[in-house]
């Protein structure tokens, strides 16, 4: 998915044809049922004044954000992604299930333009 979004804004990197077939429309299936689970979208909506809090119930998230962050930037960097720019030339990301946005913020932080959308409104 990674690559995916990076081709996309860097068209020079090219896709295998792996890639190519499974982004091809005939591979794609309709789902007719929600992919989203209420009760664990309330769960989250419950607790999510503590995103922020390192030592509330996310305490692992922000234990190991700066490792997933290093990881990601280190990935872009093998693929020759620049980080720094102006706003129109920045790799764009989304962060689909962001939560509080502790990915997103530090995404941002690193150089790309960061989409976090999550099921919970109040995240």
């Amino acid at each position: 998915m990674l690559r995916q979004l990076v081709t996309r804004t860097h068209p020079h990197l090219r896709r295998t044809p792996l890639q190519r077939s499974l982004s091809s429309q005939s591979d794609l299936t309709t789902h007719t049922s929600p992919s989203v689970n209420q009760s664990e979208v309330d769960k989250f909506r419950h607790i999510s004044s503590t995103w922020w809090d390192p030592r509330g119930p996310f305490k692992y998230l922000h234990t190991m954000n700066h490792a997933r962050i290093r990881y990601i930037h280190d990935r872009l960097s093998d693929l020759g992604v620049p980080l720094a720019g102006s706003t129109d030339t920045r790799p764009s990301a989304i962060d689909v299930g962001c939560g509080g946005g502790l990915a997103s913020e530090s995404l941002g932080r690193l150089g790309l333009s960061v989409l976090g959308v999550d099921a919970a409104l109040e995240n």
